[in-house]
């Protein structure tokens, strides 16, 4: 029961825990490099960069 139990427990860390981490991760930096970006150009160049790469 308990090996049970550490399998599902390691199971939940890589199927949620990890892509919540991940995702959250490449918000962020998403976000930093948006304001980045912004600041050292204009928003109009950041706009058509974002369509670009979306």
């Amino acid at each position: 029961m308990t090996e049970f139990l550490l399998q599902f427990a390691q199971n939940i860390g890589y199927f949620l825990i990890l892509p919540i981490i991940i995702a959250w991760s490449i918000s962020f930096l998403s976000s930093l490099l948006s304001q980045w970006l912004t600041i050292h150009t204009s928003y109009t160049i950041t706009a058509i960069l974002s369509f670009l790469v979306w």
